[in-house]
């Protein structure tokens, strides 16, 4: 169950969940959800790399991943990059 207050963003099949930032912290982490709510991961800063990376749930229970939704991901992901 995903409280009221996080915002969430649908793009596709999938669903972007960001949660409420700590204090402290400068990046925001988004849960990923496909359209029956299963949860595929979460995109969070990954400092290493400098940008944000999806870490997936194992075992996700979300089932396979095609070529769209790691695109409609890899959109979000180059987005929030963007803007950091």
């Amino acid at each position: 169950m995903i409280p009221d207050h996080v915002t969430t963003t649908v793009r596709g099949y999938l669903t972007f969940h960001r949660y409420p930032q700590p204090e402290g912290r400068k990046t925001s982490v988004w849960r990923v959800d496909n359209s029956k709510g299963k949860g595929i991961g979460e995109v969070r800063w990954y400092s290493q790399w400098r940008r944000y990376c999806l870490f997936p749930g194992i075992p996700s229970g979300s089932g396979p991943l095609d070529s769209t939704t790691m695109n409609t991901i890899a959109k979000f992901i180059s987005e929030l990059t963007k803007k950091t």
